[in-house]
């Protein structure tokens, strides 16, 4: 087991949806030998393949201040708590959110 918990994390998620490290390895055009080594933590790992093995498995790696981590990862098990006879939005943590088309924007209102 690797001492990087990044790595667990992310060999937790390939997993989870069921992928093989070769089949992880396909997506990433790198071989299985290579895949396991970084799960292990027994190579170093450029940034843009890193970058790439995340969005392989569907997740996104952030940069975050280190005052602001508690309360993502407060947000983070939040989102995944099963909250019972509730239906979770399917609406990401972070993004924008779009007005209809017919809805227009109204300028503040003037003290």
């Amino acid at each position: 087991m690797s001492d990087f918990p990044l790595a667990q994390t992310l060999r937790d998620a390939r997993r989870k949806q069921g992928l093989t490290q070769e089949a992880l390895g396909n997506r990433l055009r790198i071989p299985q030998t290579h895949v396991s080594a970084m799960e292990a933590g027994t190579v170093d790992v450029r940034a843009s393949t890193l970058i790439a093995w995340t969005r392989a498995l569907g997740l996104e790696l952030l940069l975050l201040p280190r005052e602001v981590v508690p309360a993502v990862q407060f947000l983070k098990k939040e989102m995944v708590k099963p909250e019972p006879n509730t239906a979770r939005p399917s609406q990401p943590l972070y993004g924008s959110t779009e007005m209809d088309d017919d809805e227009e924007d109204e300028p503040a209102p003037r003290p």
